[in-house]
């Protein structure tokens, strides 16, 4: 016996008067970046568990379910994804909607999929380093606002020392011109 699975249609185009050939593009690109994103983060849930593993007290791993993709011809939503479906009581999802706004759903599987791609590049800049960060001995990825104005900007960004020749003339430049003269 397998597995049940839930099927999640991304983009609903039953609608008639509009053009069909761009309401089933539109539906294919959200179904793609759907299962992209998705498996995108379950592939990086996979690296920092196998990051996490030996470090006593770090809780336990994030995962994501794999994001199927699939083409069912006969319907007039041509494109969905599948996974499958989580055993045990699932209470509710919040989130904030476009606007901003709380928005809590009940009885609602996994994660949503509508994340940007940017998420994974906002990453860098947004978070902030906790108890957890500490555990991997992994340091902030970004300066704070304090630490910019404490430092100095450098004179010269040459890794060479100063020149300090008795004729005014660097002592890089000596040598190349006697090794010119050979």
């Amino acid at each position: 016996m397998g597995n049940s699975c839930l099927i999640k249609v991304q983009s609903p185009i039953a609608y008639r008067g509009r053009e069909e050939i761009n309401l089933a593009e539109r539906n294919i690109q959200i179904t793609k970046q759907a299962c992209k994103i998705q498996n995108l983060a379950r592939e990086y849930c996979k690296i920092f568990a196998a990051q996490t593993r030996m470090i006593e007290n770090f809780g336990s791993e994030l995962e994501f379910l794999p994001l199927y993709f699939i083409y069912r011809p006969a319907r007039n939503i041509p494109y969905a994804t599948v996974e499958v479906e989580l055993k045990g009581v699932y209470l509710h999802y919040c989130g904030l909607d476009k606007a901003g706004s709380l928005v809590v759903k009940e009885r609602y599987q996994g994660f949503p999929c509508r994340a940007n791609p940017l998420v994974f590049e906002k990453f860098q800049s947004q978070h902030q380093c906790n108890y957890f960060c500490g555990l991997l001995g992994l340091r902030p990825l970004k300066v704070t606002e304090k630490l910019r104005a404490a430092v100095r900007p450098k004179a010269s960004q040459s890794p060479q020392p100063p020149c300090r020749a008795d004729n005014g003339q660097c002592p890089q430049t000596q040598r190349k011109a006697c090794h010119n003269q050979r």
